[in-house]
């Protein structure tokens, strides 16, 4: 009897994991689907498709006042010279960036996720969501849209999620590093 009960007991953890899992999954796809929604209006924006750097600026800066997740918003050219970014610039960056994905962006044309990498500007951990910048809709790839999310807030999507008593969320990339945590977060991100 105590066995089955064990049992049982396991079982309806497993379960009750599971169906935390996939809350947690729910709400980082819609947060990021959301981002790639913002993302597709600001590469169509034209200060960012003509590369302006002081409109640009302004337009990000005013962007990252409404979203606490993100740490920053920076638009470069072909060679990562940087054309707009939405927080001062520090002085030790200097005037271009050499991050892959850059690169990566203006040589598929598509949009790429980083690896978990140290943020420009923020010097935070980060993970990079990159947008090709176009002309026009099908014309030559002119600069990218870089999205820096800022991890140790993606614990407040988790906020909502009803967790049992001492349970942590906790999302990690493919080599198992720490991205982001319900609870904690400055300690385990990047570990």
């Amino acid at each position: 009897s105590a066995n089955r009960t064990r049992i049982e007991r396991e079982e309806e953890v497993e379960q009750q994991a599971e169906s935390i899992a996939h809350t947690s999954a729910a709400y980082i796809d819609e947060y990021l689907n959301g981002l790639d929604s913002m993302a597709s209006v600001l590469t169509r924006h034209p200060a960012v498709m003509t590369l302006d750097r002081e409109t640009s600026d302004r337009l990000f800066a005013g962007v990252l006042r409404s979203q606490p997740l993100l740490l920053n918003i920076m638009l470069t050219d072909r060679t990562g010279v940087v054309k707009g970014t939405g927080m001062p610039v520090r002085v030790e960056v200097g005037p271009a960036v050499a991050q892959p994905y850059v690169q990566a962006v203006v040589s598929s044309g598509k949009a790429t996720i980083s690896e978990l990498t140290k943020g420009v500007m923020s010097g935070k951990p980060t993970v990079v969501l990159a947008y090709p910048v176009r002309h026009d809709e099908h014309g030559d790839v002119v600069g990218v849209l870089a999205l820096g999310i800022n991890l140790t807030e993606m614990q407040t999507l988790f906020r909502d999620i009803p967790l049992p008593e001492g349970s942590v969320v906790t999302l990690t990339d493919a080599a198992s590093r720490v991205l982001a945590r319900s609870r904690d977060a400055d300690l385990y991100i990047g570990k």
